[in-house]
C-alpha cells in the first residue's frame, strides 16, 4: 500500500492534495450550518447518478415518453425507487440550495473577497430552478404538458422580445414534439454541463478565499478531516435515507397521457413554481409582464448586486439591520406567495399508473404543429 501511495504522490502529488484538502482549517462555531453546502452537492449527485439511470431507458418522443416512464416505474427493477429518488431529489435540491444561500446572506459571507462566489452561487440557485422546469415535461403526462404550456407562455407578454423567447422555449408555436426533445437535451446535456463547471469554479473560489466563518469573534479553528467531514456525513447520510424513505414510501407521481386538446386540464406546476404562478393571478392583461418578468428579474438582480449593496465593515447581524431586515421581508412574501399558491392548487386526479395507455392525441398536436 505504502508503494501505491508513493507513486500516486510522485506522479500526481495525490497525497499532497489529499492533505491540503483535508487539512484545511474550519471554523468550529456553527459548525453544523456550514454542511449544507455539502449536502446539497452531495444531492446533486445522487440526482446525476439516479437521472443517469433513468435515461437509459427513457424515450424523449411525445407517443413513447409516457409509456417509457410507466415501463421504469412498474416493470424496471427498482425503477420506481429509482424515479422515486429524483422525483423527491429535486425538491431537496431547491430546499438546500436555498438554505445556503440563505446562511451566505445571513452571514454576511458575500463580502469581499467572496463576491465572486456570491454569484456563481446563484447561478447555481437558477440552474437547480432550470432543471425542475426542464425535467417537468419529460413524464409527458397531462400535470407536465399543461404546466410547461403555462411555464412557455410566461415570456409571450414582454413586449418586442416575447413572442420570440416564448417561440425559443417551446421550440415552435405550441408545446409538441420539438419541446420535449429540447427540454431534454437541456436537462441531460447542457445543464449538468452548466452545473459541473459552476460547481468547480464554486469549490475553488472557496478554496481560494476559506469559509468566511460566524459573524464575531472568536473564531477558533479546526482541520476539515476528520471533525467536519463527519458532520458532513452525519447530513448528508440523513438525507439520502430521507429521500430513500419517501421514494418507497410516496413514489413520484405520473397521471395520464398528456392530451393537448384536453383544454379543461388546470395547469399544476411543482411546489418551487408555486409562487411564480400566484404572481401571474394578480397581474393580468397588461401588468402580467410585472409578474412574469419585472419583480421576478429585479429580485435576481437585487440578490445579484447584494455584495455591492451591503460594503459595512462588520458582518455582525446588528449592525446589517437594514440588509437583514430586507432579506426577511423577501423570504416573508416568497413564502407567503407559496402559501397561497398551495392553498389554490387543484387536487391531483387519479394515477395514470392504474390505466393503459389511451393512444396519443392528434398529432399534429403532439407535434406542435396546430396554431
Amino acid at each position: 500500500m505504502k508503494r501505491v501511495l508513493d507513486f500516486l504522490q510522485s506522479r500526481g502529488g495525490l497525497t499532497s492534495l489529499w492533505r491540503a484538502f483535508a487539512d484545511e482549517p474550519v471554523s468550529i462555531r456553527r459548525a453544523w450550518l456550514f454542511t449544507l453546502g455539502s449536502a446539497a452537492l452531495a444531492v446533486f449527485l445522487v440526482q446525476f447518478v439516479t437521472g443517469f439511470a433513468l435515461a437509459l431507458a427513457y424515450a424523449p418522443t411525445p407517443d413513447h415518453a409516457w409509456e417509457s416512464v410507466k415501463a421504469i416505474q412498474t416493470r424496471l427493477f427498482a425503477g420506481g425507487l429509482v424515479r422515486g429518488l429524483h422525483h423527491w431529489g429535486a425538491s431537496a435540491m431547491v430546499v438546500l440550495a436555498a438554505l445556503h444561500m440563505a446562511r451566505t446572506f445571513a452571514f454576511g459571507a458575500y463580502r469581499r473577497p467572496r463576491e465572486l462566489n456570491w454569484l456563481v452561487g446563484l447561478g447555481l440557485l437558477v440552474l437547480v430552478l432550470g432543471f425542475g422546469f426542464t425535467g417537468y415535461l419529460l413524464p409527458w403526462d397531462q400535470k407536465a404538458y399543461w404546466a410547461t404550456v403555462v411555464g412557455t407562455n410566461v415570456p409571450a407578454a414582454l413586449p418586442f422580445v416575447g413572442p420570440a423567447a416564448s417561440r425559443l422555449m417551446a421550440g415552435g408555436p405550441a408545446v409538441g414534439a420539438a419541446t420535449l426533445t429540447r427540454f431534454y437535451a437541456l436537462h441531460v446535456v447542457l445543464l449538468p454541463l452548466l452545473a459541473f463547471a459552476l460547481i468547480g469554479a464554486h469549490l475553488l473560489l472557496l478554496r481560494r478565499h476559506s469559509h468566511a466563518g460566524p459573524t464575531t469573534e472568536p473564531d477558533p479553528k479546526e482541520p476539515f478531516f476528520p471533525f467536519q467531514a463527519a458532520r458532513d456525513g452525519v447530513v448528508i447520510l440523513a438525507i439520502i435515507l430521507a429521500l430513500f424513505w419517501l421514494a418507497a414510501r410516496h413514489p413520484a407521481p405520473l397521471e395520464r397521457l398528456a392530451d393537448p386538446t384536453d383544454t379543461a386540464s388546470v395547469p399544476r406546476p411543482e411546489w418551487y413554481f408555486l409562487p411564480l404562478f400566484q404572481l401571474l393571478k394578480y397581474f393580468k392583461g397588461p401588468l402580467e409582464p410585472i409578474g412574469t418578468a419585472v419583480l421576478p428579474g429585479l429580485s435576481m438582480l437585487l440578490l445579484a448586486l447584494v455584495p455591492w449593496l451591503d460594503r459595512g465593515a462588520s458582518r455582525r447581524p446588528r449592525d446589517r439591520r437594514l440588509v437583514l431586515g430586507a432579506g426577511v421581508a423577501a423570504a416573508a412574501l416568497l413564502l407567503g406567495l407559496l402559501y397561497l399558491g398551495a392553498l389554490d392548487a387543484p387536487k391531483a386526479p387519479r394515477s395514470g399508473l392504474d390505466a393503459g395507455s389511451e393512444g396519443p392525441p392528434d398529432p399534429r398536436l403532439l407535434g406542435g404543429l396546430a396554431s
